[in-house]
């Protein structure tokens, strides 16, 4: 009997099936996003791995943050005599505002937070066993210029136009309302009368960045930095205006926060009126902007998209001598949108209430917007598609049905379509 051959096989490879098909093999794009999405995986999981063994780390270290913590609540160091060796001073008063600060005496802490009035005193009080905060304008400096130093029963009054130093002819002292962002003081300044009575008291407070809730009397003032912060807060994580103001005041004393004042109405005020003169700013209508880009309109505030081209300014001058065929590549493109769900509702608060860019941003003024449509005919064009039945909605809702209570519906916007840029918006 003959022995099968070497090349024979119990198991024998398999046949292909010619009746499948083979899948396509990857191409170099999309192999590369597959090694890619791998890696995010991977980074993914080591991240979420080392951020876990971070956090397992704190576990041993609990109980040192916590006495490092109460440290700050109760300072060994107080009512000791103070380091500026004048006598009678104890370090008494602590600022948690900056950084390091050495515990000290009402005066040295006063003269250590001349150019920084708003920082919070923290007092040491013995009879209760702990720190009260104050304004600066409750402590009481040390009076120089006497061999005997005494101590003033005058508190500390902020002044104005000298750095913080005093003023030989201060005028226009008065109790004023200081909103920063670390929270609302209730402190004493005093405006500079050295060059004009009586002094300007808005230019004094914008020179010292402190924004005026009103022209007139001022009696309030919002920092700068506050409203540059709340500015950043209200676009990047849509913080609102109330919500802003109640941190700011639970800051000044979480617990009593009802007993702190409540500037609410001119904050809105304030927001509104730098917000539009930043806006200002940042078009350069602040340095005659107009004079350089004529061919736009005059006291423009709106941002033009600056890759699309505009005759004179980033387009090439032989642009009208491009071939028809080619012309596509020198234009604007142009998109029409609306927004049938986005409705405005009329305030009861401001019934005489005014725009401040009056026509110069992105919505048209009122008179000049219904003069426009007075002299539009009402359009009867219908819609035949079954799933669009905005437009008929919103004519009938206009004109048979007028919604009470809301001043303005559906606002429509033109957008530079390759860019995406907001270029003009209409109700």
């Amino acid at each position: 009997m003959p022995i099968a051959s070497s090349s024979t096989s119990l198991n024998p490879e398999p046949v292909p099936d010619l009746d499948t098909p083979k899948p396509p093999p990857l191409k170099k794009h999309q192999t590369q996003v597959s090694c890619l999405g791998r890696l995010y995986k991977y980074h993914f999981l080591l991240n979420a791995l080392q951020n876990a063994e971070i956090l397992d780390d704190f576990g041993q270290y609990f109980e040192i943050l916590g006495s490092l913590l109460l440290e700050h609540e109760a300072n060994p160091s107080v009512d000791k005599p103070c380091a500026c060796g004048r006598l009678g001073m104890k370090a008494t008063t602590h600022c948690h505002d900056c950084t390091g600060y050495r515990t000290a005496c009402e005066s040295c802490f006063i003269d250590a937070h001349l150019c920084n009035p708003f920082h919070w005193a923290e007092v040491w009080d013995n009879a209760q066993g702990f720190f009260i905060r104050h304004d600066i304008s409750k402590l009481s400096p040390i009076r120089h210029g006497s061999e005997a130093e005494h101590l003033s029963k005058a508190n500390h009054i902020i002044q104005l136009g000298h750095n913080g130093k005093e003023c030989p002819s201060p005028c226009g002292e008065t109790l004023f309302t200081i909103v920063d962002d670390n929270g609302i003081h209730s402190t004493r300044l005093a405006f500079c009368g050295c060059h004009e009575l009586p002094p300007n008291k808005v230019d004094q407070l914008m020179r010292s960045q402190l924004f005026p809730a009103t022209t007139r009397q001022p009696e309030t003032a919002f920092t700068f930095n506050m409203l540059k912060r709340f500015q950043l807060h209200n676009l990047e994580s849509k913080k609102a205006a109330y919500d802003y103001l109640g941190a700011i005041r639970r800051l000044t004393d979480n617990s009593f926060t009802a007993d702190v004042v409540n500037p609410y109405a001119a904050f809105l005020r304030v927001v509104r009126v730098f917000n539009y003169l930043t806006s200002k700013k940042r078009a350069g209508q602040f340095h005659s902007i107009d004079l350089i880009l004529a061919h736009r309109p005059p006291g423009n505030l709106i941002v033009w998209c600056p890759a699309c081209p505009e005759p004179g300014f980033n387009s090439d001058p032989n642009c009208p001598e491009t071939p028809h065929s080619l012309r596509h590549l020198n234009q604007s493109q142009r998109t029409l949108d609306g927004n049938f769900q986005c409705n405005q509702f009329n305030k009861n608060t401001d019934p005489d209430d005014v725009s401040l860019c009056a026509g110069k941003g992105y919505f048209p003024l009122d008179s000049e917007y219904k003069k426009y449509l007075a002299g539009v005919p009402v359009s009867k064009e219908k819609s035949n598609c079954n799933y669009l039945k905005a437009v008929n909605k919103q004519d009938k809702k206009k004109q048979d049905h007028p919604v009470p209570g809301r001043r303005s519906t559906d606002p429509g916007s033109s957008v530079c379509v390759p860019h995406y840029p907001y270029a003009k918006f209409k109700d």
